[in-house]
Formats: structure tokens, C-alpha cells, sequence
């Protein structure tokens, strides 16, 4: 029923790590939008940006992306791997969506 967790984990610290140029313990917008997401998540998509960006600094920490791709890997395993990318999409636009609304549009 696809990868363990911990393959995944290590699997994004693998990419992580050739994508940080200069071993700044972040990635740019345009670093991010080159890291290849485990279920083939599109990272283009601004509600996964928003979800994957926990503290909105628009640096995009190791910690940040594991913790995307445990999302990831838990929506893999309660549905078909293969809809895990469109679940994802969704829960990350509703998420950003009932976060403005909290916030009156701001």
C-alpha cells in the first residue's frame, strides 16, 4: 500500500537537500516549485503552497515539507494513492479559504 512514512521522510530530505542552495535551511517559492512532492502533489497549486507554508514566511523549511508529506502519505493510505494529489488540492484550499473567512478577508 505504497511507501513507509519513514522512506517518505527521508525521501524529502534527500530532495530537500539538493534543492537548498547555499544550506540556508530553506527553500525559495522558486526552489519549492522545482522539489517533486511524494504522490505527485502540484506544488503550483496555491492552497498547497498556503498548507505546506505553516507560518506563512514564505520559506519553506524541511520541517514544513516533512510535515506536508505526512499529510500526504495519511491521504494515501485512507484513499486510492492515485486521488491522494486531488484530495490534498482540496483540503488545502478549503484550509486557506476557511482561514481568510476567520480572518473577515484579511
Amino acid at each position: 500500500m505504497g511507501a513507509h512514512i519513514s522512506t517518505i521522510m527521508e525521501v524529502v530530505q534527500e530532495r530537500f537537500a539538493k534543492l537548498d542552495a547555499g544550506s540556508k535551511g530553506y527553500l525559495t517559492l522558486k526552489e519549492v516549485l522545482a522539489f517533486r512532492t511524494p504522490y505527485g502533489i502540484n506544488l503550483c497549486h496555491l492552497g498547497v503552497l498556503y498548507l505546506t507554508d505553516r507560518n506563512h514566511d514564505g520559506r519553506f523549511t524541511l520541517g514544513e515539507l516533512q510535515a506536508f508529506a505526512a499529510l500526504a502519505h495519511s491521504y494515501s493510505r485512507a484513499c486510492r494513492e492515485l486521488d491522494a494529489a486531488d484530495m490534498v488540492a482540496g483540503y488545502a484550499s478549503l484550509k486557506m479559504w476557511g482561514d481568510v473567512r476567520e480572518d473577515n478577508g484579511r
